[in-house]
C-alpha cells in the first residue's frame, strides 16, 4: 500500500534539494501553481522575489517581471496574506509590439519598471492587481478585485478600480510589540 504522506514528504525534500537546478521558467511555474504553499514560497524566493517569514502566497499569484535577470522587483514583508490570483506588475510594457514600444506617448507614459513593496501584516484580496512602483503599508487591506495604482498608507483599507480609500484603521495598541 502506498503511503501518500511519505510520498509527499519525499517529493517535498526532492524539490527543496534539486529545485535550484531547474530552469527559471519551471521554478516560476512551481511558485505560481504548486499545491504546497511552502514550495511556492521556496520557488518565489528562488526567482528574485523577496518574501518574509510567515507570509502566505496563495495559489495563482503572478509576478510580471524579468525573473531570470535576478533583479528583485517585488519585496513582500512578514505575515502578509495574499489571496488567490493576485497580480504584481512591477514591469509594464508592450513586450510583443515593437511599434508600441517606440510610440512616444507609450514610451513616456505607459512603459514602467519600478519595484513594488508590501510591508508587514498586509492583507491582499483575491484577483487584486498592483501596478509598478506601488508601496502597500503595514497592516493595509486591499479589497478583492482592486487595481492599485498608488501607494496605500499603513492601516488603510482600499478597494475598487482604481483602488480608493474606504476606511482608515487605528493601529492596534500592541502594534510595536514583537511577534
Amino acid at each position: 500500500m502506498l503511503d501518500f504522506t511519505q510520498l509527499e514528504q519525499k517529493l517535498y525534500d526532492l524539490l527543496l534539494t534539486a529545485g535550484k537546478q531547474f530552469p527559471p521558467r519551471w521554478m516560476r511555474w512551481l511558485a505560481m501553481y504548486y499545491p504546497d504553499a511552502r514550495i511556492r514560497r521556496f520557488f518565489w524566493r528562488s526567482t528574485a522575489v523577496e518574501m518574509g517569514e510567515d507570509t502566505f502566497a496563495n495559489f495563482g499569484m503572478i509576478v510580471s517581471d524579468d525573473y531570470s535577470s535576478g533583479e528583485v522587483l517585488l519585496t513582500i514583508g512578514n505575515h502578509v496574506s495574499i489571496a488567490p490570483h493576485v497580480v504584481f506588475a512591477p514591469v509594464s510594457e508592450p513586450n510583443n509590439s515593437a511599434l508600441l514600444k517606440k510610440h512616444p506617448y507609450v514610451a513616456a507614459n505607459l512603459v514602467e519598471r519600478r519595484k513594488i513593496v508590501v510591508e508587514d501584516d498586509a492583507w491582499i484580496g483575491a484577483h487584486v492587481t498592483i501596478l509598478p512602483g506601488v508601496m502597500i503599508g503595514r497592516g493595509a487591506i486591499i479589497g478583492a478585485g482592486a487595481v492599485v495604482t498608488e501607494n496605500v498608507a499603513p492601516f488603510t483599507i482600499v478597494a475598487g478600480v482604481p483602488a480608493r480609500v474606504i476606511r482608515t484603521l487605528s493601529p492596534p495598541p500592541h502594534v510595536d510589540e514583537p511577534y
